[in-house]
């Protein structure tokens, strides 16, 4: 995203250069034309009457250098014009495929924290059938990842809590079953050897 917006600025920068240039173009064809009729101005007073015929030709010819000049010239703005049509086209691109690529993952987003908040009632509710004495955590209707995640993160520290609790309760169970082995082994042992004395 960040290399499209990069693009999109760089695009937009040419875009800017062309239309500065499109004005600079028309302000040199504006200013040699006035430079040009101002010495077609001082030819003519110069050779007003010796030179008519010389001045005529010089006049064709200057107005043809203006007409080729500014032919020149329009045919430089429209080339200018197109591009920076094909510039706005390009830079239009651009912006409606930034916005599908934000939609889209704005979109993941969603999905991404839907799946987690599904997960994290799943363990909250596992969690509530071990019958463990835990805080319950709650989670927003439509929660962010960040929310989700930070859900998810509470939830495992009471699986941990709840894991470390039945590994005690396993332990004293194992205990207790050793010690009522061993008591009634000694009970059985007792029972035998009255046995042998009766």
């Amino acid at each position: 995203m960040q290399r499209e917006k990069s693009r999109a600025q760089a695009l937009q920068h040419k875009d800017l250069e062309l239309k500065t240039r499109m004005q600079e173009l028309e302000s040199e064809r504006c200013a040699q034309q006035r430079k040009q009729e101002s010495l077609l101005a001082v030819i003519c007073r110069s050779l007003k009457e010796e030179h008519q015929a010389e001045l005529q030709r010089l006049k064709k010819q200057i107005a043809q250098e203006n007409q080729r000049t500014a032919l020149q010239l329009d045919k430089a703005v429209q080339l200018a014009k197109k591009e920076a049509d094909r510039l706005r086209v390009t830079l239009e691109e651009r912006d409606r495929g930034y916005n599908r690529i934000t939609a889209e993952l704005d979109q993941q987003h969603r999905h991404w924290a839907q799946e987690l908040g599904a997960e994290c009632q799943h363990v909250q509710l596992l969690v509530e059938q071990s019958g463990a004495k835990q805080r319950a955590v709650q989670l927003p209707a439509c929660p962010t990842v960040a929310e989700a995640l930070t859900t998810l993160r509470a939830l495992r520290e009471q699986l941990e809590h709840l894991i470390i609790h039945l590994h005690q309760e396993l332990g004293s169970q194992k205990q207790t079953t050793e010690q009522l082995r061993k008591d009634k082994e000694r009970e059985l042992c007792a029972q035998r050897q009255q046995l042998r004395v009766e």
